[in-house]
Order: structure tokens, then C-alpha cells, then sequence
């Protein structure tokens, strides 16, 4: 048996496995908790709620009112409704076809229509990517979405971020076709969801990309006066009000952002008492955040301005690890939208040289994998030095950033008229990946 027939042998085994174990640890399990448990599905009852109350007329966020009169308990359903909600038009577009269904049903179809998601985002990242649909390449793309243990965590949390993945691939992937108008669209809609996602117009406003740019802002405030004129000022008020009251790095473990690791290391944050840092100095944990920002930020600009032959696929997921990095919240739910920027370097356009890193870009996969929510259950990790280890994710995002930027001023295999615009079909993981 050749080296190539056994390598395709592993991957399809490894793809068979994890697809059976995403099967039952991403939809069978969450399932019969899910109708078990109304208490379950944490990040799902907040935006049902919210859309609940929208479509009833009601303002949800509630945020003005005095704290003796604010609801934390819907009475209906009789669980706690304290969280933040997204935008209150993608709320309803996107959570009112559940709430005609009483709260357990609604729990069953939207982690159904997530596991689906899920699959598609497989399909999504193989047009993306231009791979060729071997066996060999489907496979490989079936075990590197899959075994991507942020995309199961979101799933089992009925969270939307699976929902935005394949809203972030589709804009790049409409974008690549030349539908720019739609591009802009799917950028903004996302961006309306989680708004950090934002920083990829900044991407496009440095290659001069208008089309998307200004479809994208025209969508913004379309979709905002649509938004205000069905639900009123008040209520944008308050979500407004709610939303600011976000904008500070937490330090749970969970928050992996440059902001957030300085805040566990430096400085203490009242909503997280788990925790004591290694060396409380807040002003220094402040000014770490700003200066990191700043460079990382300004290395962006540059590489965009400078190498304006990097495809702007590459470019605009290059800027989104770069929104990981310096927003105060990148918690590791939101890692699944990071599936794009690692497929750059496991499914690979031939014909160009490259030195082969495969351990590299294997580490950074792990550590971007590794589910941050479990330190909380290591007690010896939450106090003094030890608390370097928490900011794991951290390192990975670090690390996808630099060797991305790095491939900004290589241009391995990232010219327009190179395989990437036209056919990749490179295996994965055929003698490894590239950094």
C-alpha cells in the first residue's frame, strides 16, 4: 500500500470517528438535556425571550428602569432572562420562526437547525477553499471543522456563533465571485450580530474594496432605520444602554482576548471572583492593553496597505483573528469563526515553494481547540504565575495572527493569479501543513 492510499486511509477513518463522536456528543446528548431540562441551553433562552417580547410589542431590555422593577425572572417560563440580546430586527429575523413553538420544541429545532449548520459549514468551507472534492480533501475537511471543539461547544450552549460562521464564509466566499453588493450584506448582517466583526471593513476600507464597504454601511443603517421604525427609539435605547454596559475585558477564564488575559494577570474584575491575580497592578493591565492594541492594529494597516496583492480573503481573515485579539470579549464560543483563517493552512494550493510546518500550525490548531471554560476546575491555575497557563487560547490566536502575517509578506501561494483564486487542490495534511 502506497504512503498516499494509507495517509487517505487515516483521514477517512479520523473523519468516520469524530463524525460519529460530534453526532453523539453535539446533538444526541445536548438533545435529551434539552428536553429534560428547562434550565439547559443556556445562551438560547435569552434572545428566544427577547424576540418573544419584541413580537408582543414589549421592550425586552429593560435597561432604564429602576433595578427594583427590572425582570430577572420571566415569569412565563419561570428561568432567569439576565443577558445581553443582539440587535433587536436580526433578533427577530432570526429567533421569531422558534418562538411559535413553546420553549422545549424551541430548544429541539434550533439545536437541530444548528447541527445542520454545522454540516454546511463543512460544504461552505470546501467551495471557499476551491478544493478539489476528493475523497481524500472531504474528509479532511469533514475532521478539521468537526474536531474543532469550540464548534461543539457552541452547538451544546445553543449559541448563534455557528450560525455566523457560515454568515462569514459566505460573505468571503461571495466576495471571491465577484458579488460584492452581497458580500457587504452578509458582512453587515453579521456585524450587526456580534459588532466586533466590524474590523473587517476596516480590511476592506484599506484595499479600497467600496463596493462591499459601502454596501456594507448602506445595510447597516437600512437595517437600523427598518429596526426603529417597527420597534421604536426607546427600546434601541435601552439596547444601546445594555450593550456599552458589555464593552470591558471580564476575566473569565473563557475570555481569551489580549485585554482579558492582562485583566487576570494584572487586575481583578467584581463579576469574577474565582480568581486572584498574579500581581495586582490595574494601571499596568490598562496600558498593556492599549499598547498591544495599538501594535497589532498598526502591524494590520501595514501589512493591508503594503501587500495589496494578498488576496482579500486572506486579508479580511487575517483582520478577523486581529478583532480576536483586541476586543475586550473574545470568548472562546466565538472560536468556530477562526475555522477560516486556519483552513488557509490545511488545505493548500499547489505549485508554489513553501517550507513545511506542520507543527506549528497543529499547535495553534490544538490551542485554539482547547475549551478555556475548564480551568475553572483546576484550582492550582487561578492565583499567582500559573495564571500564564489560562491565556492558552490566547498564545494560539497570537500565533495564527503572526503566521498569517507572515504569509502576508512571503506570499506563499497568496497571489491573485496563484491556485488559491483559481483550484486548490492540495491535499490536507499531505506532508503537512504550511506556516
Amino acid at each position: 500500500m502506497s504512503a498516499a492510499v494509507k495517509r487517505q486511509s487515516w483521514v477517512v477513518v479520523g473523519a468516520v470517528a469524530v463524525s460519529f463522536f460530534f453526532i453523539l456528543k453535539g446533538y444526541a446528548i445536548p438533545l435529551s438535556r434539552v428536553i429534560n431540562d428547562t434550565r439547559s441551553f443556556i445562551e438560547f433562552r435569552v434572545p428566544y425571550i427577547t424576540a418573544r417580547d419584541l413580537l408582543r410589542g414589549q421592550n425586552p431590555y429593560n435597561y432604564l428602569a429602576p433595578p427594583s422593577q427590572r425582570r430577572t425572572v420571566d415569569p412565563e417560563l419561570g428561568i432567569d432572562r439576565n443577558g445581553s440580546g443582539y440587535f433587536p430586527l436580526i433578533e427577530l429575523l432570526l429567533y421569531a420562526p422558534f418562538v411559535s413553538l413553546d420553549f422545549s420544541a424551541a430548544k429541539v429545532a434550533w439545536l437541530t437547525f444548528n447541527f445542520l449548520l454545522a454540516w454546511l459549514s463543512i460544504i461552505l468551507l470546501l467551495g471557499l477553499r476551491r478544493v478539489q472534492r476528493n475523497l481524500e480533501n472531504v474528509a479532511g475537511m469533514v475532521l478539521f471543522v468537526l474536531a474543532f471543539v469550540p464548534l461543539m461547544r457552541s452547538l451544546d450552549n445553543g449559541q448563534v456563533n455557528i450560525v455566523i460562521l457560515c454568515l462569514l464564509i459566505a460573505a468571503m466566499a461571495a466576495l471571491s465571485r465577484g458579488q460584492e453588493i452581497l458580500a457587504g450584506f452578509l458582512f453587515s448582517v453579521a456585524s450587526l450580530i456580534k459588532p466586533f466583526l466590524g474590523i473587517v471593513f476596516v480590511g476592506l476600507l484599506l484595499r479600497h474594496r467600496w463596493k462591499p464597504f459601502f454596501a456594507g454601511l448602506v445595510s447597516s443603517v437600512l437595517l437600523a432605520l427598518i429596526s426603529l421604525l417597527l420597534f421604536g427609539f426607546a427600546v434601541h435605547l435601552d439596547f444601546v444602554h445594555e450593550v456599552m454596559e458589555q464593552v470591558y475585558a471580564p476575566a473569565w477564564w473563557s475570555n481569551q482576548s489580549l485585554p482579558a488575559f492582562f485583566q487576570r494577570i494584572f487586575a481583578t474584575d467584581p463579576s469574577f471572583q474565582e480568581h486572584v491575580p498574579w500581581i495586582y497592578m490595574p494601571d499596568t493591565a490598562r496600558m498593556l492593553s492599549l499598547l498591544s492594541t495599538a501594535l497589532l492594529l498598526a502591524i494590520g494597516i501595514f501589512l493591508t496597505v503594503r501587500y495589496k496583492q494578498v488576496p482579500v480573503v486572506f486579508n479580511l481573515s487575517f483582520w478577523l483573528v486581529t478583532g480576536f485579539l483586541v476586543s475586550p470579549q473574545s470568548f472562546d464560543h466565538y472560536f468556530p469563526w477562526l475555522l477560516i483563517p486556519l483552513s488557509f493552512f490545511f488545505f493548500e494550493p499547489d505549485g508554489y515553494p513553501e517550507q513545511k510546518r506542520p507543527f506549528i500550525v497543529m499547535a495553534c490548531y490544538l490551542m485554539l481547540a482547547f475549551p478555556s471554560v475548564k480551568w475553572s476546575s483546576l484550582r492550582f491555575v487561578q492565583h499567582g504565575p500559573w495564571l500564564l497557563v489560562t491565556g492558552c487560547q490566547t498564545y494560539g490566536l497570537l500565533l495564527l495572527y503572526f503566521l498569517m502575517a507572515y504569509r502576508h509578506i512571503k506570499n506563499y501561494g497568496l497571489l491573485e493569479s496563484s491556485p488559491l483564486s483559481g483550484t486548490a487542490s492540495g491535499a490536507p495534511f499531505s506532508g503537512g501543513p504550511s506556516g
